[in-house]
């Protein structure tokens, strides 16, 4: 038993030990980050989303990627110098989309390309939050901010927290065609802690899950033709997220 103690004892001081992380705004996106991803495919046949609670272990290592890209965090001058305008200069944002889903067979005469989300860190109390918008409407740019901000994550983050709910809505005035409209309702909790493992990350690394339930509508009105067209977006997101890495 003498003998085997001190190799006990060895063990324990180099084994990783992994506790709960908590979230803070030091752990949110800075200007000039770059934001890697893939899509990995198929993605069903090894996520387990019902995988939640204490201390679980997430392996993903076995992701392959079909696509892979990297965005980078902008301020909007440094996208337009329009933006600068109309999106405050403490935001800073990327390009979430191509094109915004929907309009493809709709038949309005309306293209939305080049579609940018910018975010703010705020205090009082701390959070995380998308304040403003911007797109080429029919190849013009325009920029706009939440008359309500979209609250994604209230600080610090920790298992468990509360659910969190906050609305949110986007008006975009585009002169000589009509309005975009945003109108959304998010609900997020921390729902697990753990450790994850990907393609990206080699060894287990502390993280907790967010779970965000969005509704949201988005419309269109073209004042010419009179017309309003709405498509209903129903979506929960799930992100791992760790300490440092933005």
């Amino acid at each position: 038993m003498k003998r085997l103690l001190p190799l006990l004892c060895s063990c324990i001081a180099f084994y990783p030990l992994h506790a709960q992380i908590s979230i803070t705004s030091a752990d949110m996106p800075v200007v000039n980050d770059t934001l890697r991803y893939s899509i990995a495919n198929p993605v069903t046949s090894t996520i387990n989303i019902a995988d939640s609670g204490t201390n679980k272990t997430w392996n993903y290592s076995g992701l392959v990627p079909r696509v892979q890209a990297v965005d980078t965090y902008k301020t909007a001058s440094s996208v337009n110098i329009t933006y600068a305008v109309t999106i405050p200069s403490g935001s800073y944002g990327y390009k979430v989309g191509d094109s915004l889903p929907g309009l493809s067979g709709s038949g309005l005469l309306v293209t939305i390309s080049d579609i940018y989300t910018f975010f703010e860190i705020k205090t009082g109390p701390s959070r995380y939050i998308a304040d403003a918008f911007a797109a080429k409407v029919n190849s013009f740019p325009t920029p706009a901010k939440y008359t309500t901000p979209d609250v994604w994550y209230y600080f610090p983050l920790t298992y468990p927290h509360a659910q969190d709910s906050s609305n949110y809505v986007l008006n975009v005035s585009v002169p000589g065609l009509g309005n975009l409209k945003q109108k959304g309702y998010r609900k997020t909790r921390v729902d697990s802690w753990g450790t994850i493992t990907t393609p990206y990350f080699h060894s287990p690394v502390s993280c907790i899950r967010v779970r965000s339930e969005i509704h949201e509508i988005d419309s269109i009105t073209v004042t010419l033709l009179g017309t309003t067209i709405g498509f209903q977006r129903n979506f929960v997101d799930y992100k791992w997220l760790a300490n440092g890495e933005h």
